[in-house]
Formats: structure tokens, C-alpha cells, sequence
């Protein structure tokens, strides 16, 4: 299946239109429609990679302390 992205703007409220479209009529299509921009890409220049990431903080179990753990200092220093 090809992907092809196009993006517009509305110009009446509920309506959207496409024109150019590599399809001929009787063509069978999938649409997806996204709102374009969120707060990550509008704020990008100002959000640190930690603030963008924050939701996902703690959201995984975190390994622990590899320098206590033998099997990962096994030949450290020599």
C-alpha cells in the first residue's frame, strides 16, 4: 500500500477538499485525517527533550544500579 501525505486547511467548517490526487475514479481509499501541529512541534524551539519526554517519565521499570551488579563490571579496570 503507497502512502501519499497532503496537507491543506479548511476553508468551511466540516468540509475538506482534495484535488491533484493520484487516483482515478472508482478507486478504492483509506483516509486518515490528523490535525497538523501539536504542542511538541509549536513549542519546539522553547521544550527541552526531558519536557517533551515528561509523560513517559517513570513509565517503564528502570534496571538497577549496573555498577553493582558483577556480571556488567566483569573486566572493568584491567
Amino acid at each position: 500500500m503507497n502512502a501519499y501525505k497532503v496537507e491543506t486547511v479548511l476553508s468551511e467548517d466540516g468540509t475538506l477538499m482534495l484535488k491533484g490526487l493520484p487516483f482515478h475514479a472508482g478507486d478504492a481509499v483509506e483516509v486518515i485525517i490528523l490535525e497538523r501541529g501539536n504542542y511538541i512541534t509549536q513549542h519546539r524551539e522553547r521544550m527541552t527533550a526531558f519536557e517533551a519526554a515528561r509523560k513517559y517519565a517513570g513509565a517503564v521499570e528502570e534496571p538497577e544500579d549496573l555498577s553493582t551488579n558483577p556480571k556488567y563490571m566483569e573486566g572493568f579496570g584491567e
